[in-house]
């Protein structure tokens, strides 16, 4: 049985990971340098069959952790993560400064 495209970029990106790991040792190694090497671009998240979802924490080093073309693509939901953490981090420092729980 021949194997899905999927199967074939996930070997890939195996393949990838444990030369750099070999190489560099996992502190030395980076997602962002593994999905470089590898190759992950906007092109192959348009091959893919199922959608996926791109996510960063933000901010995004542009051209280092991830290409513009994947972050600004229709997967991607950076910004929302992103909006989502500024409102998260302002309720926790303001339960932490009101010295309240969420509980309490």
């Amino acid at each position: 049985m021949p194997k899905k495209d999927g199967d074939l970029t996930k070997n890939k990106i195996l393949a990838v990971a444990e030369e750099m790991f070999s190489e560099k040792g996992f502190d030395g190694t980076s997602v962002e340098q593994i999905a470089r090497t590898a190759g992950i671009n906007k092109a192959l998240i348009d091959q893919l069959k199922k959608p996926i979802t791109i996510m960063h924490p933000g901010p995004i080093n542009r051209g280092v952790e991830l290409n513009s073309d994947v972050a600004d693509s229709d997967a991607a939901i950076i910004l929302h993560q992103v909006e989502n953490g500024v409102a998260i981090r302002m309720a926790v420092l303001y339960l932490l400064a009101s010295n309240k729980t969420p509980l309490n």
